[in-house]
């Protein structure tokens, strides 16, 4: 009896390394792997993200990030995206897409969708009221979807620009105002600043080390260093002199008044 159980144990033993054996197969089956998708990193994917339409004039990219649920591949592979869903109609044609693929021997890898304004079916589009854009991976041979919380990009969509609460009243010595280094507010020159740059809502703090860091009070805002914040001036002043000389009218802001920084 005792020589029975031991036989019955060997082959159970047997059965379950098997099993293991094929679990261990399939979870590292590159040709079975899904693909997350998600802002902010690839170790730290995050659904969601903002788009103003009004920070740019031209074609801008938006950042996103792809994380392989397996194993490194030999080859590179290559995946798509599609627009499934939100207000589809008054995006129109904004949206593009680009070649994507996971280099191989990768797992991750950072990407770009790129928006221009050019193309709202409507150019007052989300000027008045937020939309919103969700865009997903097109399954095939080579990925599946990603794990839910992980497998779908929700962008929301805005067209204006607000002036930034610190512009003209900062909050003394270590907190100055944004017009005390960038000068009088005007839409049109936020807009170039964001073009080379700014984040299109900040504030100044003198002390902090970092040039750039989300603000913990404020969502979508950011906080930039004074020494970052005169890099950026001079940039402006650059781009902006290069601006003048190349238009047949120097850049103006909406009341026709030339902008300078």
């Amino acid at each position: 009896m005792k020589s029975t159980y031991l036989k019955l144990a060997a082959l159970l033993s047997v059965i379950s390394l098997a099993s293991c054996d094929k679990e261990e197969v399939d979870r590292y089956d590159v040709d079975r792997s899904a693909l997350n998708i998600g802002f902010t990193s690839a170790s730290q994917l995050v659904q969601t993200s903002v788009w103003n339409y009004s920070e740019t004039t031209t074609e801008r990219p938006l950042k996103f990030y792809a994380r392989v649920s397996g194993m490194p591949a030999d080859v590179d592979r290559s995946f798509s995206l599609e627009l499934s869903g939100g207000d589809l109609p008054l995006v129109g044609s904004s949206v593009r897409f680009d070649s994507y693929a996971i280099p191989a021997g990768e797992v991750d890898g950072e990407f770009e969708i790129f928006f221009d304004p050019a193309g709202l079916a409507d150019p007052a589009a989300f000027s008045s009221e937020e939309g919103e854009l969700v865009i997903t991976l097109i399954p095939d041979e080579t990925f599946a979807q990603g794990a839910q919380g992980q497998n779908e990009l929700r962008i929301t969509l805005r067209n204006f620009l607000a002036k930034p609460d610190a512009w003209d009243v900062g909050a003394g010595f270590y907190k100055p105002s944004i017009a005390s280094i960038f000068g009088v507010y005007s839409t049109e020159k936020l807009q170039f600043m964001i073009g080379q740059g700014a984040p299109a809502n900040f504030s100044i703090f003198t002390n902090q080390t970092e040039n750039v860091v989300p603000d913990p009070d404020k969502a979508g805002a950011y906080i930039i260093s004074t020494g970052y914040a005169n890099f950026l001036k001079q940039k402006c002043v650059k781009a902006l002199e290069l601006y003048n000389a190349t238009h047949s009218t120097p850049l103006c802001d909406s009341f026709g008044n030339p902008i300078y920084f």
